[in-house]
């Protein structure tokens, strides 16, 4: 079984270059990110199925048995990563970590984008003297750089600050960073020989 996690990937970075032209295409660049992320632990999954069956390793085959669990138990995107993180190091997350919160807002972004609400705004800018507070997903993007802070009076509503190049490039890099922390991770096996062929992704 094949996801093509290098073809969605491809498909990723060819909407960053539009979003250069039309910061709209930004969007479709963090979601594709996202999706080749779940795409690429998916294949790895099955990758290291493959491998278990002509060769024997005690990790991968830990690896394996958890991941599968995990896929008929539907446990989110960031629960995997841990289990990946734990059965290949023996090492939990620090949730502190820059590289962790990247990952767990990209994912939240995702989720709210996919799952998306109504944002009331019948009640907000009635009054002119009236401030408003950022929402977290503002916060964050504002926090790590990428966008500038709106202004106080502008309404909080938070999807239109995706549409933005470096928002996208974070989105981007990110993934890539995960896939290649991941696959540097792998024990030495046939398996670790394809990930790194399979791999060989570059930052925007």
């Amino acid at each position: 079984m094949l996801y093509h996690h290098g073809h969605l990937l491809l498909l990723a970075k060819n909407a960053y270059d539009r979003c250069l032209d039309y910061p709209y295409e930004a969007s479709v660049s963090i979601m594709l990110s996202v999706i080749t992320l779940e795409c690429y632990v998916n294949e790895l999954q099955c990758r290291i199925d493959a491998f278990l069956i002509h060769e024997s390793n005690d990790t991968l085959k830990d690896l394996s048995f958890h991941l599968n669990e995990y896929e008929k138990n539907r446990n989110s995107l960031i629960s995997k990563l841990e289990l990946i993180l734990y059965c290949l190091k023996k090492e939990k997350f620090d949730r502190g970590s820059r590289h962790f919160q990247d990952i767990r807002m990209l994912i939240n972004i995702r989720n709210a984008l996919v799952h998306r609400k109504p944002e009331s705004t019948s009640k907000l800018g009635s009054n002119a003297e009236e401030s408003y507070s950022l929402h977290p997903f503002t916060k964050f993007l504002v926090d790590r750089g990428l966008i500038e802070k709106p202004h106080e009076k502008i309404l909080p509503v938070w999807s239109q600050y995706l549409n933005s190049p470096k928002v996208a490039a974070w989105a981007y890099n990110t993934v890539v960073d995960s896939i290649i922390s991941t696959v540097s991770m792998l024990p030495e096996s046939t398996t670790k020989k394809i990930e790194e062929f399979t791999t060989k992704h570059e930052k925007i």
